[in-house]
């Protein structure tokens, strides 16, 4: 049985302070040791486009949606590579009720830890 949901993510979050941290670090040191502006500058950018990266990269998405198909009312989360239009939402819907037409009433996008909060509530009644 994997970790609980909760532990995973204060992991998750340790490992990003940390990681930031020793990228602070690093630049200290090379801040405080380098000599040549064009080290520094070099330096300087390349961590700096580095904690963007970790910060800012595209991460899959997570919706929870509101619809309706063939008259009954139905609930889910769903999870995409990258943000995506209500169409798609749709379509993947469709394609996950046997062709069956499926409009979203509503959505909202959620975070990660919502997501699989409620995917383990659901794995393990």
């Amino acid at each position: 049985m994997g970790m609980n949901v909760k532990t995973r993510h204060r992991l998750s979050l340790l490992i990003r302070m940390l990681v930031f941290v020793a990228l602070s670090g690093i630049l200290s040191l090379v801040m405080s040791t380098a000599t040549s502006p064009w080290v520094i500058t070099m330096t300087a950018i390349a961590l700096s486009l580095a904690v963007s990266y970790l910060t800012f990269r595209e991460r899959d998405t997570y919706y929870f949606v509101s619809f309706t198909c063939n008259g009954n009312q139905g609930r889910c989360y769903l999870r995409f590579h990258e943000r995506v239009s209500l169409d798609e939402i749709e379509k993947k819907l469709t394609s996950l009720n046997s062709g069956h037409q499926t409009i979203v009433c509503w959505y909202e996008r959620v975070g990660r830890y919502e997501y699989e909060l409620n995917l383990s509530d659901v794995e393990h009644k």
